[in-house]
């Protein structure tokens, strides 16, 4: 029954709460370690670690709550609470999670029901942000002993990625379902790795399952997420077509698209480069009549092959590859690459001015390559005139795919720049246009992840999000910091 109150505290080790005791942060806690809450699993008292209002639990350890009955061991929340640091700390086992009235656990970290196997029970507001991962073992069919359960009681925003694996040699069947989450309230968000009524690989690598995140089971409110039809791994996804809407200047505002193919294979594509069609789109000051250049990687070379108005030339291969622009004054070359780096310049013809859209579709899927990034440089301004990435993941059958987005400003002085974008942010967008993450500075959130990408912005002040995105289109938006322009480069980055 003993009470002990820490302020600003760091554990960098193991940290035992016995039975009856209860434990109160204020402030922050760095948890580099673990913390166990009841280790024993003694039910003949509750266990407590009480994190007081707006506090933050930051680190790279893991609080773990062992009650086998789950009223023996609680994290309680007095007040809005932070997991920070990434995917790098981790909640869970046993127990209860309580939240006060009017507050949240909001997670930028991994909730992992079960100590390994076993259910948390969290009584209200759950918020997982973009880095945060939710994860699951499957042992078994018998839900809270031989799989693991998330049950909660209020809003759960999920916003997040969903990890599952298998244990214990076990094999599902494909008629198995598992309820994994359950709640007599609603769901909010979507995973990222998954959509609802899509299927994803076990992080084992022993099969796939259907995910529902809106399944009545016995409760006319109920949305809970459920697992089924157990079959094989999904094959891997690529981006199948990456493209840049740009203000399209003259000079060094010009929109100039590099892109990557790896692989062994010789891929086809075809780059477009939109303008008049954009208005369609309720846009104003579209580029009126653009012109497209493809040159290798450099783009001081010469070109490779251009375009003025894609009926110039290849007009009935442009319309049979089912991508053909809609106006004619828009531009489109085919062409077959070898794997390397190749630049796309969009520019006006006359010249001219304007939103411009440069695209690169994969004409040719099975080859053994794909396209591994788009890199646009263009000028961010306000209002329509930002700059914006966008990706299509698929095929529509396949597992999530790793892209890495970045936007990039400050360091492109450094190429020559006159006029970068100094403070970048980033915002990730789903098909419907949900917004499913932001970052300013790319240290903030993540920063472990995206070192080990390899693709490290060189300046603090740029920006950077590292998913796993679910088939379907995504859209990457760069802004300038209070509304600041300035040339900028958006970037996606597929890093499977």
């Amino acid at each position: 029954g003993a009470g002990v109150e820490l302020e600003g505290c760091t554990n960098n080790g193991t940290v035992q709460i016995p039975v009856g005791n209860i434990i109160v942060v204020t402030n922050s806690l760095t948890n580099n370690g673990s913390i166990l809450v009841n280790p024993t699993g003694d039910t003949s008292a509750t266990t407590t670690l009480r994190f007081d209002a707006n506090t933050q639990l930051d680190g790279t350890g893991k609080v773990l709550l062992n009650g086998p009955n789950f009223n023996t061991a609680d994290f309680t929340v007095s007040g809005n609470v932070t997991v920070t640091n990434g995917d790098l700390h981790t909640i869970g086992g046993i127990g209860n999670v309580l939240i006060g009235g009017g507050t949240a656990l909001i997670n930028n970290g991994t909730i992992a029901p079960g100590d390994s196997l076993g259910q948390l029970n969290i009584d209200r507001n759950l918020q997982l942000n973009f880095p945060s991962k939710l994860s699951f073992e499957i042992g078994g069919t018998t839900p809270a002993t031989q799989y693991d359960v998330l049950n909660y009681g209020a809003a759960l925003t999920l916003n997040g990625k969903l990890i599952l694996n298998l244990i214990n040699g076990f094999t599902p069947q494909a008629s198995d379902t598992f309820t994994i989450v359950t709640t007599p309230s609603a769901l909010g968000g979507n995973f990222t790795n998954v959509k609802s009524g899509g299927r994803m690989n076990t992080e084992d690598g022993g099969g796939s399952f259907q995910v529902d995140y809106y399944v009545i089971n016995n409760a006319p409110l109920s949305q809970n997420v459920t697992l089924s039809s157990f079959g094989p791994v999904l094959p891997p996804s690529q981006g199948l077509n990456i493209s840049t809407r740009a203000d399209v200047g003259t000079g060094e505002n010009v929109a100039i698209a590099g892109f990557i193919i790896t692989g062994t294979d010789p891929k086809k594509v075809i780059i477009r480069g939109i303008g008049p069609s954009l208005s369609g789109f309720g846009l104003a000051n579209v580029l009126a009549d653009p012109t497209l250049a493809l040159h290798d990687s450099n783009p001081n070379d010469p070109p490779l092959a251009t375009n003025d108005n894609w009926k110039d030339t290849q007009q009935t291969e442009i319309q049979n590859s089912g991508h053909a622009p809609s106006n004619d004054l828009e531009s489109a070359i085919i062409t077959t690459l070898a794997p390397g780096a190749y630049t796309a310049i969009l520019s006006g013809n006359n010249p001219g001015t304007g939103i411009g859209l440069v695209e690169v579709y994969d004409l040719d899927q099975a080859a053994n390559s794909r396209l591994a990034n788009i890199s646009t440089r263009g000028f961010v301004g306000t209002g329509d005139n930002v700059l914006i990435g966008g990706t299509v993941v698929g095929p529509s059958n396949g597992n999530s795919s790793p892209v890495l987005v970045r936007a990039i400003g400050p360091s492109l002085a450094s190429l020559g720049v006159i006029n970068p974008l100094q403070d970048p942010t980033l915002e990730l967008h789903d098909a419907n246009g949900v917004l499913f993450a932001f970052n300013d500075n790319w240290k903030d959130v993540q920063q472990e992840e995206i070192e080990a990408t390899a693709h490290t912005p060189s300046d603090d002040n740029e920006s950077a999000i590292f998913l796993a995105l679910a088939p379907g289109g995504w859209t990457a938006i760069v802004r300038g910091k209070n509304g600041a322009t300035g040339v900028a480069l958006v970037e996606v980055f597929n890093v499977q």
